[in-house]
């Protein structure tokens, strides 16, 4: 009997169903073992249904999307990784938006929050310290001023240069080359704040999300950095360098991070960050060359490429684009930008992620015509 692809979808969205049940489910039990294991009562049965579930969630999850990976596919050498002293690979962090309040005065879809981040080597980091310190001389004479969006897409204050189209266009060429040369991976989260307040917060769909945006971007972001650090060819342990903003915004930063690494999230133990991740963050001051000003530019990219509907590509796009990070089929974690909610915007989503390299799944982004 043939199959035709409206039954493959109308089996897609049933297994979805299921597996969205399965998923509140376990969530709900989890509380309640956590209540029930304080009074000190065994939880051995508890335990035993949370397991039974979680294989059905798994089951219902393979037919909705595919082969999904283990929870607990990161594996360790050590029970400390300090011991191993392994290479860092830092990861440079910046943002761009607000993320709380979610309540916006924008047009639908344009209240978005993004966090753009690159991991490099320390040998990448001093390149592109000595290329950006380069342009600053040649440009402004002294090597003080800071790359920062978006005073360099609109040409304002000292990226005015007088009103000199010709050095603006001249240093908007060395900044594109230079982003161009120098090695690093893609890694970014944007948080559609208007879907996200109506399908999760309001509904209650999922209360175990964090209430903020930015708790909830690093989050997405950490997990695919663990991706990569898993998977690369050399063993490296990493490490996240933010733009200080002040000691109040430097310290939630840092709680963000130490809850993802305590805590986990739910689809990567806290014991993996913990493995693959430094224990705490460094912050740089918003002074001279370093990396975060290209994850800088990297989350103002994401932002305008989110706020189109992700239809139009800004302008560093191309460069950023190849060099995202993805495995496989760029799914369930594998692919280093994630967009959420993807509501309204699944295919030109994939279709991305099929441009980057992605061998993303049949019936993902637009239809392919078949050879």
């Amino acid at each position: 009997m043939e199959v035709n692809d409206s039954d493959i979808q109308a089996q897609r969205r049933l297994a979805m169903l299921h597996k969205d049940l399965y998923e509140d489910a376990c969530r709900f039990i989890e509380c309640g073992r956590s209540i029930v294991q304080r009074t000190g009562y065994n939880t051995d049965a508890i335990d035993a249904l949370l397991d039974d579930l979680r294989k059905k969630e798994i089951n219902a999850t393979q037919r909705a999307q595919g082969r999904i990976e283990s929870r607990d596919r990161f594996k360790g050498i050590s029970s400390n990784p300090a011991m191993e002293e392994r290479e860092s690979m830092y990861l440079y962090l910046d943002e761009s938006g607000t993320s709380t309040p979610f309540v916006s005065t924008s047009p639908p879809g344009h209240a978005v929050f993004s966090v753009g981040a690159v991991a490099m080597t320390k040998t990448a980091r001093k390149k592109w310290d000595r290329g950006a310190d380069s342009i600053k001389m040649e440009f402004w004479g002294h090597k003080e001023i800071t790359f920062h969006e978006p005073y360099m897409r609109n040409c304002a204050d000292q990226f005015r240069f007088g009103g000199n189209v010709g050095k603006q266009q001249a240093f908007a060429s060395a900044l594109r080359d230079l982003l161009s040369t120098v090695p690093y991976v893609t890694f970014g989260a944007v948080i559609r704040k208007d879907a996200y307040q109506s399908e999760f917060l309001d509904s209650g769909k999922d209360g175990f999300l964090p209430v903020d945006a930015y708790s909830l971007a690093i989050s997405m972001i950490l997990e695919r950095f663990v991706d990569y650090l898993a998977h690369h060819s050399k063993r490296y342990r990493g490490r996240l360098i933010f733009e200080s903003q002040g000691p109040r915004q430097d310290a939630e930063h840092q709680l963000s991070y130490a809850s993802v690494m305590l805590n986990g999230t739910r689809y990567v133990p806290g014991k993996t960050f913990m493995n693959w991740l430094h224990a705490g963050c460094e912050f740089l001051p918003k002074s001279g060359s370093h990396p975060v000003e290209i994850a800088d530019i990297v989350s103002r990219d994401l932002h305008e490429w989110v706020r189109s509907g992700c239809k139009e590509d800004p302008k560093y796009w191309d460069i950023f684009s190849n060099r995202v990070y993805y495995r496989d089929r760029g799914v369930q974690g594998t692919f280093g930008i994630k967009v959420f909610p993807a509501s309204g915007i699944e295919v030109e989503i994939y279709d991305h992620r099929r441009k980057c390299g992605a061998a993303v799944p049949q019936g993902h982004g637009t239809v392919l015509p078949s050879t």
